[in-house]
């Protein structure tokens, strides 16, 4: 299947990436094939879910460990990645050994809170500002706000379970600060895009209401749910998970990942539009834009991995090194089954799960307990049985290593199971509704490709008005402004901030310069 597909071509671009001691980036002609600390994020999260290679990923943590590229999220993110690593490994050591290094990134975080700090970049998007254009936008600084609550948050967390209940203290007050001094105003979201409702859902400090505002602004348009690239739109992915929208993210990953497949990629892109499909040949060359030559192998595209086996799978540890687990399958109305392993220090976790024939299974390892969770999808459950013994019909059944059940109108839960192999048979009754893919919707049309005016334009565009930048030699323009328009200004990172001081060759009889006056 599609998905399948997509999770393969992640590790799989991941492994092109993995260098000695460090997972780089193919970057043609770019000369920074580095791991830049935020691109590994989502890399280092995929690598442990793919390979397992926890001594591997430990090796980037140290490399990148005081490095954060001059981009202010990078720092955030690299604290997420320790998060990730102690979740996945129960490695307190490492995790006390950086608690220095974090804390000085989580308390620079709190210091400039609010104050605009320039961000350097955030994403490649036009809304956060196309990369390092533009990357003080209200999107992005509101998004950035969103990711030092949500990382405070997540921190704090991580200091509970690892004993030191004075940070938990200290990071769950910065968050719990600037969330409520935000919700003091109710419509403190009200002028958040998608970079920044994402971000905001992932704090996990959302009321109900306020996720459904914030998706039906920004999440349900085909168009709009997409982001520039593949970095960002994993935590939009994470965010629908997060409102319970499985079928709206699978919906989206299908349109960003696997319109690469059918573009004709075999790794994941730094950058892509499924619209390009359409006026781009399989397997021709991407426009370039904003990240200048556009990787078509890049590690940060492969955090779709996790999300899959974390959330479609469903396998998720719920302690660190996975000592507890979850193993709770989000298959949505598109998907009938799934089936997985994810390694982990206490050895493999395999789960399968066949919402039309009820047959599953589920493999614990040694030394760990798991939460099982049978998914309704939508249907009625009528009974469930392991290993041939009945444990559920309504009401719960004790048998060898389960202890107990309850459930919510999304899933029946199997409770501290305890390690071994288990043969489920479910029997549903009743069947899922469908899905309805929505339409894409843009808010220009295509008119047509016109190959015959070239420089004679004249007479056929620019009725209104025109610049022509340049024109004149000496960043001088030639140019008519309609009375919609008031004025026309130009950026670039460096030099003067003008255009190129280029103009066509006199006399030339290239058709495509501009006709004489």
């Amino acid at each position: 299947s599609t998905l399948t597909r997509i999770w393969y071509t992640g590790a799989y671009t991941l492994k092109l990436n993995l260098l000695k001691d460090y997972l780089g980036a193919i970057l043609m002609n770019r000369g920074d094939r580095f791991s830049w600390t935020g691109d590994a994020h989502p890399a280092q999260a995929a690598s442990m879910v793919a390979f397992g290679n926890f001594d591997f990923i430990k090796k980037n943590l140290a490399y990148t460990a005081t490095q954060s590229n001059g981009i202010r999220s990078y720092a955030l993110y690299w604290v997420l990645s320790l998060i990730d690593y102690y979740k996945y490994t129960g490695d307190t050591a490492t995790l006390m050994g950086y608690v220095a290094n974090a804390c000085n990134k989580l308390d620079d975080a709190y210091k400039v809170y609010g104050s605009n700090p320039n961000l350097e970049f955030f994403g490649w998007d036009e809304r956060l500002g196309s990369g390092f254009e533009h990357p003080n936008l209200a999107e992005p600084q509101n998004a950035y706000k969103m990711l030092s609550i949500r990382v405070w948050k997540e921190f704090s967390e991580a200091m509970a379970a690892a004993g030191r209940k004075d940070l938990e203290k200290k990071y769950h007050g910065y968050a719990t600060e600037k969330i409520t001094l935000l919700k003091k105003n109710a419509d403190w979201h009200q002028d958040f895009g998608l970079h920044a409702g994402a971000d905001a859902v992932t704090t996990g400090y959302l009321t109900e209401a306020e996720k459904k505002a914030i998706y039906e602004k920004s999440f349900i348009d085909k168009v709009n749910r997409i982001s520039y690239s593949p970095f960002n739109q994993f935590f939009v992915i994470q965010a629908f998970a997060r409102m319970d929208k499985y079928d709206d993210a699978l919906s989206s990953i299908r349109d960003l990942w696997g319109g690469q497949l059918s573009y004709g990629g075999t790794t994941f892109f730094e950058d892509y539009r499924p619209s390009w499909n359409s006026v781009v040949s399989k397997n021709g060359p991407v426009p370039n834009n904003q990240c200048g030559f556009t990787s078509l192998c890049h590690p940060w595209g492969a955090g779709v991995t996790k999300w899959l086996s974390e959330e479609i799978l469903g396998i998720k540890p719920t302690s660190p090194g996975f000592a507890t687990f979850d193993v709770i399958p989000n298959l949505g109305r598109t998907l009938t089954n799934v089936s997985g392993t994810i390694p982990t220090p206490k050895g493999e976790i395999s789960a399968s799960f066949n919402v039309s024939t009820g047959v599953c299974a589920v493999t614990i390892p040694k030394n760990s307990t798991a939460r099982i969770g049978i998914p309704k999808v939508e249907k009625v459950i009528s009974k469930i049985k392991i290993n041939g013994r009945i444990v559920w019909d309504g009401k719960f059944y004790s048998t060898t290593g389960l202890s107990s059940s309850n459930e919510d109108p999304a899933f029946i839960y199997l409770n501290k199971v305890q390690p071994g192999d288990y043969k489920i048979h479910v029997t549903y009754i009743g069947s899922t509704p469908e899905y309805l893919e929505p339409k894409e919707k843009f808010t220009a049309s295509f008119v047509g490709l016109d190959s015959t005016t070239s420089g004679n334009w004249g007479g056929m565009y620019g009725k209104d008005g025109y610049v022509l930048c340049n024109y004149n030699g000496n960043g001088q323009d030639k140019r008519s402004l309609p009375s919609y328009v008031s004025s026309v200004s130009y950026y670039k990172i460096e030099g003067n901030g003008l255009p190129l001081n280029t103009v066509w060759k006199d006399n030339t009889r290239d058709n495509r310069a501009l006709s004489p006056d």
